[in-house]
């Protein structure tokens, strides 16, 4: 069966908003790196009757497509929604893919992890299923490339019906070396990412699900060493039931973990939760935190899954937010962008979504670009009947980010600065009729600034020099519909949003 890559909306140069996916399939949980000129995405596609495919893509640097390959297995395949499932070779260049698969043993389904090596021009060279023993449950939940192997981790039911942590050393042909896993007794475990560090160690993060007791759960950091004996441990506490997103090591050589903070629950252990947005800040010799905040509003489903540290030394970290527009109806989720600086404090704040009535809007990572970031996730987008909506169809879905971190997108919903009034940048009102007032911070002021108003395709509309703190902008010869606006510098964009044009 051939299955032909579309796109479903086309956009301006000025920025990058596009879904995609492959025809009458759900395509989920997008991964993407760069490697040398090419960028690289792999996703989960599932058939009507959930039926499992892995998709490969090769990006050019526009993310035009190069080639792809969907991966059929007799079984049902798919991807981990969690760690870092694709990685590439720098002596060969080939790439690796890892995941799980549904295996029939006489009848009886068994997950197993999946490893699958391509070529630079995504020709299979083989694939590599792993059991245990017992043909009990093994999940790869991501990879580290080392130098003379790699390292496959996740989860195992080999010793514990619930799962432990463990991690698996292959060599580069896939011929397993060793594994070791890490009991806990009366819990949940899995590691749900793993890193190196420079000192050659490694770092792992886990879930404690039923931590401390059933119900509720708590994020676990641990620092091993090269043979993967404990440096040291820590614990991430809070009342109810965390959400693990990310962790990377920053220049400053410590540590950053994502998170979604859950700060109350409605009827615990298993209510709903409400849960902001957070990024931890640890010490990676002794695990002792420097800094925690959390940002944004409360939401049911929240959350951060990726997190980069950008070349002026900022931290972008992307996610999702459950929430309810008057556009939208309840339970859609609205993507996100969180910038902030080296003390955590919140530089700017969006949310987007891929069109209008899109839902269940997902930013899952981030890679950097030649002048900015490629934010990719997944969005469902409404397929119609005629002009009634149908269904919507879950695609890919790929945001452009400035130097900044700023969106550039037709569905920017809105972007703060910090929450002192004084010192952000806005306007109102928005929907406006005739003018809106403008204002900046005096500091800002000391750059040739100007507020530029642009159409659907990008062409600029309004252009107007800012001279003081408060400016009012004649918006009265506007048509009536959406438009974005900016604030720019003689270098650079520092403020984005839509305007809404109502008269």
């Amino acid at each position: 069966m051939c299955f032909s890559f579309i796109t479903k909306s086309q956009v301006p140069p000025s920025y990058v908003n596009i879904t995609h996916g492959i025809s009458g399939m759900q395509d989920y949980t997008p991964k993407i790196i760069k490697f040398k000129s090419n960028y690289y995405g792999v996703s989960t596609a599932a058939w009507p009757g959930i039926e499992f495919t892995i998709t490969l893509t090769k990006y050019d640097t526009l993310l035009n497509v190069i080639s792809q390959k969907t991966l059929g297995f007799p079984n049902k395949a798919l991807l981990s929604t969690i760690g870092n499932n694709i990685e590439v070779n720098n002596i060969d260049s080939s790439i690796y893919v890892s995941g799980l698969i549904n295996q029939d043993y006489f009848g009886v389904k068994k997950l197993n992890g999946i490893l699958c090596k391509f070529d630079k021009n995504l020709d299979t060279l083989w694939h590599k299923s792993y059991k245990n023993t017992n043909d009990s449950a093994i999940i790869f939940n991501g990879m580290v490339m080392i130098s003379d192997g790699i390292l496959l981790y996740g989860q195992s039911a080999e010793f514990d019906l619930y799962g432990d942590c463990f991690v698996m050393k292959v060599d580069f042909n896939g011929q397993e070396l060793w594994r070791k896993t890490f009991q806990i007794p009366g819990q949940i475990g899995y590691f749900f990412k793993l890193i190196k560090t420079k000192d050659k160690c490694f770092i792992a993060v886990e879930n404690l699900l039923d931590y401390p007791i059933w119900g509720y759960s708590d994020i676990k950091v641990t620092k091993y060493d090269s043979l993967f004996n404990v440096k040291w441990q820590r614990i991430l506490y809070s009342p109810f039931l965390d959400e693990l997103g990310d962790v990377i090591i920053l220049s400053d050589s410590n540590l950053v973990i994502t998170q979604g903070y859950c700060v109350s629950q409605n009827s615990p252990p298993w209510g709903t939760n409400q849960n902001r947005q957070c990024i931890n800040k640890l010490n990676i010799n002794t695990g002792a935190t420097i800094w925690q905040k959390k940002y944004g509003k409360i939401s049911p489903y929240i959350q951060l899954y990726s997190i980069i540290e950008t070349k002026s030394k900022k931290l972008l970290a992307t996610g999702n937010m459950g929430t309810a527009y008057a556009s939208k109806p309840s339970g859609t989720y609205i993507g996100t962008a969180l910038l902030v600086n080296q003390n955590g404090d919140s530089l700017n704040y969006q949310e987007t979504f891929s069109d209008s009535i899109s839902q269940r809007n997902y930013l899952y990572d981030i890679v950097s670009s030649n002048n900015g970031y490629y934010c990719a996730g997944s969005t469902q987008v409404a397929i119609y009947s005629g002009t009634v909506v149908s269904r919507y169809e879950q695609e890919n879905w790929f945001v452009k980010a400035d130097s900044n971190g700023f969106f550039n997108s037709n569905y920017v919903l809105n972007v703060s600065s910090n929450n002192n009034s004084d010192q952000k940048i806005y306007f109102f009102p928005n929907p406006a009729q005739s003018i809106l007032n403008l204002n900046v911070p005096s500091n800002l002021l000391e750059n040739s600034l100007s507020f530029v108003i642009y159409d659907s395709m990008g062409k600029i509309i309004l252009k107007q020099s800012i001279n003081y703190s408060k400016t009012i902008v004649d918006v009265s010869s506007l048509s009536k519909g959406f438009y974005i606006s900016s604030i720019v510098t003689q270098e650079k964009v520092i403020f984005t949003s839509k305007l809404i044009i109502q008269n």
